[in-house]
């Protein structure tokens, strides 16, 4: 059977079982005492009527066993325009992002780095600019620029990274990403390039094709690399059942042999799921090959609980022992706001008998603050559209007479064009992963933008 070859993202596999939220043990509260003096200026923010949540700060912490605490390692602060959200799974698409960390080991909190961002008029990330503090001259030091252009599908084609050259007090461009989309919207390859004295070259880079079923699923991605001049390096591939979930992934090496350009794919890992009965993963089991057995063996599996919201409240890993026994060795759990958003992040180490803090173990804090994205005090005008359900599962329905609509992931990435114009249509997003992404539709001189969440 030939294969389609159809284009998406890699993260789609991840990003099926993983959405989350959590119980706190009660012998960490106190750890997050003294979080939000982490963060200048920033206070957690209560259930609100707002339109949405969106993170604003959050906070990152290491267990120092010497000490017996929780040292702080790092926070950041967001700020945002207009509908522009994020939390602490989906990449938030802020304005400017500001870093702050521990000067040296000290005490003193400092500022440590800096995240700039602009958006063209179709609402992507036209631009980032990083800059890093400088704790001698209390001054910004510039860092790098990343920049991006669209085609005429409004779609990535170059991401390019421009490094500061301090002496000559200007960027250079030093790496680029172009990409290669099929006439459905969907990512058909993208290729990294390098550039040197002499330009662009091909050397040292990497280039990803992915394939597709008919309903646009995912089912293969092979990874090239050019020092093999594009030899084949990496591949998984995907099946799925009936209802489009992944149920098995399948990850292969390439492994050369002495005929010159030739070579076979050796397998490497396999990865099965199960799911309960809401849709959700209740299960992942980890698989490696040996090879001098000619046969997988069971590493391990991950187990996912969750909360009466469907949000992912616990994460245990349980290590395989052999003889069918399988014992936990590391556990991730979650707290989550009215809004689905998750709050706090912990995770514990099993010694053998019960859960306990090692120095392995962190936790993460949330901080979210409402948003108006029509303005407080502005009456939202009557939509064109009427979108629905929401959340989606595979298929989302828009009732209303549009120009031109596609969706964009979080970080304002083009992740599907809609070319039915019909005024009653049914869209299948069941190739998209879970999470949140706005529906950008255009109507005479009005242009709406609709978030939307795909739940499974």
């Amino acid at each position: 059977m030939r294969k389609p070859i159809y284009t998406l993202i890699l993260l789609f596999t991840i990003a099926l079982c993983t959405q989350a939220q959590e119980q706190v043990p009660e012998n960490m509260s106190y750890a997050g005492q003294n979080a939000r003096n982490n963060i200048p200026a920033t206070t957690p923010q209560p259930l609100t009527n707002a339109m949405g949540m969106r993170m604003v700060a959050e906070s990152y912490y290491k267990y120092d066993a010497l000490n017996s605490v929780f040292a702080f390692i790092d926070s950041s602060e967001y700020t945002y325009s207009g509908a522009h959200t994020g939390d602490a799974v989906n990449t938030p698409r802020y304005d400017t992002r500001m870093v702050y960390k521990p000067f040296y080991n000290t005490p003193t909190i400092m500022k440590a780095t800096h995240y700039s961002a602009t958006f063209d008029q179709y609402d992507n990330r036209s631009s980032l600019t990083i800059n890093q503090w400088n704790w001698i001259d209390h001054t910004w030091d510039n860092d790098t620029l990343i920049s991006g252009d669209l085609d005429r599908n409004n779609r990535p084609r170059t991401d390019t990274v421009y490094a500061w050259n301090k002496d000559l007090g200007i960027y250079f461009p030093s790496l680029a990403w172009s990409y290669g989309w099929f006439n459905n919207g969907l990512l058909a390859a993208y290729a990294s390039y390098l550039h040197f004295d002499t330009g662009w070259e091909r050397l040292n880079n990497v280039a990803y094709l992915y394939y597709y079923d008919q309903q646009q699923n995912l089912i293969e991605w092979n990874l090239f690399v050019s020092a093999d001049r594009y030899g084949a390096n990496d591949k998984h591939t995907y099946a799925y059942n009936s209802n489009n979930q992944l149920l098995r992934d399948s990850s292969f090496d390439w492994e050369k042999t002495l005929v010159s350009n030739s070579g076979r794919w050796v397998r490497r890992n396999l990865v099965y799921y199960t799911y309960n009965g809401s849709g959700f993963c209740s299960e992942q089991l980890v698989c490696k090959w040996q090879k001098y057995k000619v046969m997988y063996d069971t590493i391990g599996r991950y187990d996912y609980s969750y909360d009466f919201n469907n949000d992912l409240s616990e994460t245990i890993f349980y290590a395989y022992k052999g003889n069918g026994v399988f014992e936990e060795e590391n556990r991730y759990q979650y707290t989550n706001n009215a809004y689905h958003q998750r709050t706090s992040t912990s995770t514990q180490t099993w010694n053998g008998s019960t859960w306990e803090i090692t120095a392995k173990d962190i936790w993460r804090y949330y901080y979210y603050a409402p948003y108006f994205p029509t303005g407080i005090a502005q009456q939202p005008q009557a939509s064109c559209i009427k979108l629905y359900p929401n959340p989606a599962g595979n298929i989302l329905y828009v009732d209303g007479a549009v120009q031109a609509c596609y969706i964009t992931n979080v970080q304002g990435r083009v992740v599907m064009q809609v070319t039915d114009n019909s005024e009653h249509k049914s869209i299948d997003v069941s190739a998209l992963p879970a999470g949140n992404y706005v529906f950008t539709v255009s109507t005479g001189n009005i242009t709406e933008h609709h978030k939307f969440t795909i739940l499974r």
